[in-house]
């Protein structure tokens, strides 16, 4: 009697199991009706704004790092070089949300007009052209090469909302002196570009906010002409260093690159190197 009981509870929990196994796999492959591959779009403009409803008139969604960070507010916007899901559809309007770049996935996400969807590839065929000045194609090697010039190291290579993907390092300090808003003179690299696969323009910028020690300043900076020229593989164009020594405009290319120099003067002296690939 006591074996009859036992072989009825255990058939009653087998097909209990059973059941629950069958709901299990009955729920998933609901799920994955519910849930058909993401078909993912690119967007046919520069810069589209993502706005908090379906409505022309809803606020834009604002960046919150961004906007802490540069102490100005930022909105949230997306461009021909991400790709984007839908999440809902509603009367001519699209949310989405950024699925590549996949850092930007919990972040943005928003509406927008569905007139800006289309196609990834075809959006702009140009995408991802090569740049002649091949040491731009690589852009953390780069960064890398660059950091070891010794005036600090590059930032993350990161798009900004409403311009461009960008790398750069902070101010670092030459000479002794202070002016009288405490400042020193001081070196920093800019990479730049509007595409994330490259970079298209690094700049030298040197701020002269010590005039009594200015000649020490433009040592600095011709040093680092020498370190930056090594760091992308070209040789220092002819003449550049004597600009810089008298801190006058030079412009000069090759089939690589185009190279200038010029000086901004305002408050304080600021002389701008850039290399920009062709």
């Amino acid at each position: 009697m006591k074996n009859l009981f036992l072989a009825i509870v255990y058939t009653w929990l087998l097909i209990s199991c059973s059941g629950n196994n069958q709901q299990k796999v009955e729920s998933g492959i609901t799920s994955e009706e519910n849930h058909p591959t993401e078909k993912l779009y690119g967007i046919s403009k520069d810069e589209v704004f993502l706005l908090t409803g379906p409505d022309i008139k809803a606020a834009k969604i604002i960046n919150q790092k961004a906007t802490e960070a540069l102490h100005e507010t930022h909105y949230i916007s997306v461009d021909k070089s991400v790709k984007v899901a839908i999440l809902e559809k509603q009367n001519g309007w699209v949310k989405v949300q950024v699925i590549d770049p996949d850092w930007l996935k919990n972040t943005h996400i928003g509406w927008l007009e569905d007139k800006f969807l289309g196609d990834f590839d075809s959006i702009d065929p140009k995408r991802g052209t090569p740049v002649k000045l091949m040491a731009f194609a690589e852009v953390e090697k780069l960064r890398t090469s660059l950091t070891n010039n010794g005036i600090g190291q590059l930032h993350s290579w990161k798009h900004v909302d409403g311009g461009d993907w960008q790398a750069i390092t902070d101010y670092y300090e030459v000479g002794r002196e202070l002016n009288a808003y405490g400042l020193r003179n001081n070196l920093a690299y800019y990479l730049t570009s509007p595409e994330e696969g490259f970079a298209e323009s690094l700049e030298l910028v040197l701020n002269i906010n010590v005039p009594s020690e200015r000649e020490y300043a433009l040592k600095q900076m011709k040093i680092m002409v020498k370190k930056t020229f090594k760091s992308i593989g070209e040789s220092v164009p002819e003449g550049l260093l004597k600009a810089v020594d008298k801190q006058s405009k030079f412009s000069k290319g090759n089939d690589r690159m185009i190279v200038t120099l010029k000086t901004e003067k305002t408050k304080i002296a600021t002389l701008i190197l850039a290399v920009k690939t062709r």
